[in-house]
């Protein structure tokens, strides 16, 4: 992590009354240099530092402090001794700079909007609106290192939906995109606010219980099995779902090898016969096991695998 990854996740950290006045200490801190050094040097440009501090942080609250640095800077250099030809042209000029500090707010605030845009849209799947694959391989490898931490079992589920091709192949794409905002709602309004769904692509789903052993999961599992298995009844969509599911005790060194195995379990079921599912409670080799934030190396289970 970069130091201003650090200093960004630090404020962002901060209240938004913190921020401001750190904004308007920092404004002051400003004028008093600037009226300690005199008319002759122009600090102009360091009363831009709060502004653009508070126009990226707090959004609209820039405006605000544009005002106040502008005002700032009129009274400093009214106080400086400086001498006008005209009364007016101090106002004038911080008019100007307002204008300007006013304008750099402005362009700040709509460049983080498209950035906060660009970030979500590259987080979520812009057909059915859940994670995308990329965003939950992130949320869940944090997940998976709260289990190392805490030693608590998780679950990862791989969901397949079966003779999705026929439904476009004989009702046409759109139908089958209603399938699939229909299987990813059905799958977000499913899980436990802790737990996380997401479309991998195509026709391919997965979901992450954390704290959840093979019992809690067969419970959780069936559940929406009985959710989506309703969502396709009321969609008129001749489908069904193979589901695989790998409970950890211990959890793997990658994310990625957790999904390999839940999408082995998956495949399985399909070449089993399909709509079905199957959970596996998996043991993994001690070289396979991720260690936790301390360094300690979580120990490897003895239990059986076992399938349902």
């Amino acid at each position: 992590m970069s130091i201003f990854s650090i200093i960004d996740a630090f404020i962002k950290a901060r209240s938004l009354t913190i921020i401001i006045a750190a904004a308007l200490i920092l404004t002051a801190g400003v004028g008093a240099l600037d009226h300690f050094t005199g008319f002759e040097l122009s600090f102009s440009i360091f009363y831009l530092l709060p502004v653009v501090f508070v126009s990226w942080y707090v959004n609209r609250a820039g405006y605000v402090i544009a005002i106040v640095c502008a005002s700032v800077w009129l009274v400093v250099d009214q106080s400086s001794g400086h001498e006008y030809s005209h009364p007016l042209i101090p106002y004038w000029n911080s008019v100007v700079r307002m204008s300007f500090f006013l304008l750099i707010s402005l362009l700040l605030q709509r460049i983080k909007a498209h950035v906060l845009k660009e970030e979500t849209l590259a987080r979520v799947d812009g057909l059915t609106g859940a994670m995308n694959s990329r965003a939950f391989l992130e949320a869940a490898d944090r997940l998976v290192a709260l289990s190392a931490r805490s030693r608590k079992p998780f679950t990862l589920a791989y969901i397949d939906i079966d003779d999705f091709k026929k439904v476009n192949d004989t009702k046409g794409h759109s139908e089958g995109d209603r399938a699939l905002k229909a299987v990813a709602r059905t799958l977000m309004a499913s899980v436990r606010g802790a737990d996380i769904s997401a479309r991998l692509g195509g026709d391919e789903f997965a979901v992450f219980l954390p704290d959840t052993d093979t019992a809690e999961a067969t419970v959780a599992l069936d559940r929406i099995r009985e959710n989506l298995t309703l969502s396709a009844k009321e969609g008129e969509w001749a489908i069904g779902f193979s589901i695989g599911a790998a409970v950890f005790k211990s959890p793997p060194a990658k994310i990625e090898e957790a999904l390999k195995l839940a999408d082995e379990l998956m495949y399985a079921v399909k070449n089993s016969g399909k709509n079905t599912t199957r959970i596996d409670e998996v043991v993994l080799a001690l070289s396979q096991i991720r260690r936790d934030t301390e360094g300690v190396r979580i120990e490897s289970e003895t239990a059986e695998s076992r399938s349902r």
